[in-house]
């Protein structure tokens, strides 16, 4: 079995998309505070790789090493992680998804609620 790793300049341009999305949108800037100081281990499993990414109070980050105590580990295939995260449908459960959760799940239905509702206002981000 072969695990692949994804560049730290990589994670560190996501990272960057995110943030700057979440920068033009207070509302979503907001409810990323209520979950700051969230670690969440991502692992997926097609293609295999492992990521792990912090919460701040104003930004998040993505990095090849964890800490050893995460707030959730979510896994599966990739295509199951993005769909559960960006789904339009809250997440009531996680039967049928693609992805098991390992800790406290309300913070999957958080981060769900969080990327859904993301409404950047583009005039101003240009």
């Amino acid at each position: 079995m072969v695990v692949k790793t994804i560049s730290s300049q990589m994670l560190d341009k996501i990272a960057l998309i995110i943030n700057s999305a979440l920068a033009h949108d207070e509302v979503s800037l907001r409810a990323l505070g209520e979950l700051s100081g969230t670690k969440v281990q991502i692992i997926s499993h097609s293609p295999q790789f492992t990521i792990y990414l912090k919460i701040y109070a104003d930004q998040i980050t993505l990095s090849n090493e964890g800490d050893i105590e995460q707030t959730i580990t979510l896994s599966g295939s990739l295509v199951a992680l993005v769909s559960g995260l960006f789904d339009a449908d809250e997440i009531s459960t996680l039967y049928g998804t693609g992805i098991t959760a390992n800790g406290d799940t309300g913070v999957l239905k958080k981060l769900n609620k969080l990327m859904t509702g993301l409404n950047i206002d583009w005039k101003a981000a240009i």
